[in-house]
């Protein structure tokens, strides 16, 4: 059974540095080693990635892992942090993103194992994107110290302290391999009645059987296999369980062969002059809505399509905004695997006092814009498609954005609306917000910049998501990784309350994340304002995402005056950032809250007073006597 042990860093490499100079890299190696004897006096047939003071990428670990195919990859680290706390000491055990597996198991083994043995208070299995983690299914990398801690460095001078270590790894390493390295299920055979998979011992007790998603009992468990009696119609098998031990396997998926993902569609159409509206709802061949972000691909046999849908939304959705003006149209629709023409069908909908069209803000459509006239106001819909009554004056009105007037236009007649967005660089970006809140006397104050922090965001055309009201799970951290890697945001932000001041982290390897830092201190500094510092963090959630991620520590007992300050001053380092350029005054000339500009002062009000800023943040030109009004977001109101 082969084992790869990979001794972190090495060559160049040296990883953490102990207070005396004690290099992390020569501590991986040693521990290997040891630990190498004694799996190899069991048994095992143990690799090394490195057998003495080399340089290796990762990329090469990786490639060594995936060359020799073992059964366990177990990288060996003793860490630091990027806040250089030389009092933190305590097991650490990293395992891959998917969380699922033995190699849960072992982390759970060796965290009990090093508590028990050492009194080390543990930190995981917690789910982790190292590139080695990637090497093989069955992956674990372990930190059993921290090396940075003094004590710490001097136990681990020495080699009857490296050999204990060792010898805890081996037993947690022994107690989840000594009955073998074969942890999955594979199918036997699929017929039309049942499937029939392989199974090793397992503990019949845990099995868990789902069929899309819902708890399935039709089995039955025989000395081999476990046969599955499925549905008429179905789509995914998913089985987890554990062996006699408790040992995770590897969860088995199946999808059904004979399932095909789309058959059949809706359609239903609106009309907006020449303009057509066509929704689509695609389903399976279960009679289900069809599965979100499918791609599809829209032709148009007559007129234009200004816009679609790229991917099927929710609730199997597709949407086509067609151009036309003649009353039959043919859309061809196309899947891999299914493709379909659609007609539509066209008759003269917009009356003599009625004018449809789009509104686009920054080249994409703009959906819910008010549209004020006379009689009354309308919103825009999806695609940005719009109808209204005809007024000599119509008002189009977005937050973060210029309001446009459309003046005495033409009965019956499609606009093209672009509304130029106030704030181009942060409009749109898709912001995750988290406040980080951990039932202490400080939550408070989390809370309240958080909300005020969120409204300036989406009252400058930011696309904000709250983690607090759109996730279950929010106070999870590995599935807060998880849901910042799947949405995939422009920017993810968490908001604490640590320390007793105004502190902006970053992980030190998110380079983008620091230049935004810089943007933002920049305003900070021009303000006078020399409470906020900008440091490194070993945060879980600095680390483990992809992609821009700032994490906020406000000072305890922030007040609303602080709140709305620090909110507008970061928002003008993400503006700056964004879109590559300081703001000045021309760009904050229209809606929001009133923010008068004289004197040299920018005085924004809040709902406790006033906030004043020197006009020179902002690289203001020379005010005249006539009073000045600019405006940036409203921090008081949600969008």
């Amino acid at each position: 059974m082969k084992i790869l042990i990979d001794p972190g860093h090495g060559g160049k490499e040296q990883g953490a540095v102990g207070p005396t100079g004690l290099l992390e890299k020569d501590v991986n190696l040693r521990v290997a080693y040891f630990l190498k004897t004694l799996l190899e006096n069991d048994g095992f047939e143990v690799f090394l990635t490195r057998t003495k003071d080399v340089t290796l990428t990762l990329k090469e670990r990786v490639e060594i892992a995936r060359k020799l195919s073992p059964c366990l990859f177990l990288s060996i680290h003793h860490n630091a942090n990027s806040e250089r706390n030389t009092h933190v000491n305590r097991f650490e055990v990293f395992v891959p993103f998917e969380f699922e597996g033995p190699s849960v198991s072992l982390g759970r083994k060796l965290a009990e194992v090093f508590s028990k043995h050492r009194g080390q208070i543990p930190f995981g299995p917690m789910p982790a994107r190292y590139t080695v983690l990637k090497s093989s299914p069955f992956s674990v990398l372990v930190e059993p110290g921290y090396i940075i801690n003094p004590d710490e460095e001097k136990r681990l001078r020495s080699d009857s302290y490296l050999k204990e270590e060792a010898k805890l790894l081996y037993e947690g390493i022994k107690w989840v391999l000594e009955d073998g390295c074969n942890f999955r299920l594979t199918l036997k055979r699929h017929t039309p009645r049942e499937i029939v998979i392989s199974r090793k011992d397992i503990n019949i007790a845990s099995l868990e059987v789902t069929i899309d998603d819902t708890s399935w009992g039709h089995y039955t468990i025989e000395e081999e296999y476990i046969k599955v009696l499925y549905p008429a119609s179905w789509k995914k098998l998913h089985i987890k369980g554990t062996t006699p031990k408790g040992i995770e396997i590897f969860p088995f998926r199946y999808t059904n062969p004979e399932y095909v993902p789309i058959v059949s569609f809706s359609q239903s159409v609106r009309e907006f002059g020449n303009l057509k509206l066509v929704h689509l709802s695609f389903f399976d061949n279960r009679g289900e809505y069809a599965k979100r972000g499918l791609k599809v691909r829209i032709k148009a046999k007559n007129g234009e399509v200004i816009k679609s849908s790229d991917t099927v939304e929710e609730r199997g959705s597709v949407y086509i905004l067609l151009k036309t003006d003649i009353p039959e149209n043919e859309i061809e629709v196309s899947f891999k695997g299914f493709q379909a023409i659609t007609n539509v069908h066209s008759i003269e909908d917009l009356r003599n006092d009625e004018i449809a069209g789009i509104v686009h803000g920054g080249g994409l459509p703009l959906e819910n814009t008010l549209i004020k006239h006379e009689r009354g106001y309308t919103i825009s819909g999806k695609l940005g498609v719009f109808k209204t009554e005809v007024d000599d004056n119509i008002t189009f009105l977005k937050k973060g954005y210029y309001p446009f007037y459309l003046v005495s236009p033409e009965p019956k007649e499609n606009y093209y609306v672009e509304m130029r967005p106030i704030f181009p660089g942060i409009s749109r970006k898709r912001i995750l917000l988290r406040a980080s809140m951990k039932n202490t006397a400080h939550d408070g104050s989390v809370q309240m910049f958080s909300s005020i922090f969120k409204n300036v965001l989406l009252s400058g055309g930011a696309l904000v998501k709250d983690i607090i009201t759109e996730f279950p799970g929010w106070d999870n951290e590995p599935y807060i990784v998880h849901k910042t890697v799947s949405e995939k945001p422009d920017l993810a932000i968490k908001v604490q309350s640590k320390e007793n001041r105004l502190i902006l982290y970053h992980y030190y390897r998110d380079t983008d994340t620091l230049e935004i830092l810089k943007r933002i201190s920049s305003y900070f500094y021009k303000l006078d304002i020399p409470s906020l510092e900008i440091k490194e963090s070993s945060d879980y959630f600095a680390i483990h995402p992809s992609g821009r991620r700032i994490i906020i520590n406000i000072p305890f007992n922030m007040n609303r005056y602080e709140a709305h300050l620090y909110s507008y001053l970061i928002f003008l380092g993400f503006e700056h950032y964004f879109a590559d350029e300081p703001l000045t005054l021309e760009k904050l000339e229209t809606e929001g809250s009133f923010v008068r500009a004289e004197h040299d002062l920018l005085t924004i009000p809040v709902k406790d007073g006033y906030i004043h800023i020197p006009t020179n943040i902002l690289k203001l030109k020379l005010f005249t006597e006539e009073q000045t009004c600019i405006h940036l977001p409203d921090g008081n109101s949600a969008a």
